[in-house]
């Protein structure tokens, strides 16, 4: 049977990886969503408005009038 091959140390390797992973992934989509602020305050700073900046970041409006204040 393939279960008597698998030894805890290979679960807990699997899971070790598994962790590592998620944890790059969520690095990866915070520095991405960091970008996306970034790049939305400096439209609204160079006076693009509120929906196109909404369009060109997938940031809702009514966040984007949050950042303005």
């Amino acid at each position: 049977m393939i279960f008597d091959e698998i030894t805890l140390e290979d679960i807990i390797e699997a899971r070790a990886e598994e962790a590592a992973e998620m944890a790059a992934e969520e690095a990866a989509a915070k520095a991405t969503a960091e970008s996306r602020v970034e790049i939305a305050k400096k439209m609204l700073k160079n006076g693009i408005d509120t929906k196109t900046t909404s369009q060109c970041t997938d940031i809702p409006v009514e966040e984007l009038e949050k950042l303005k204040s």
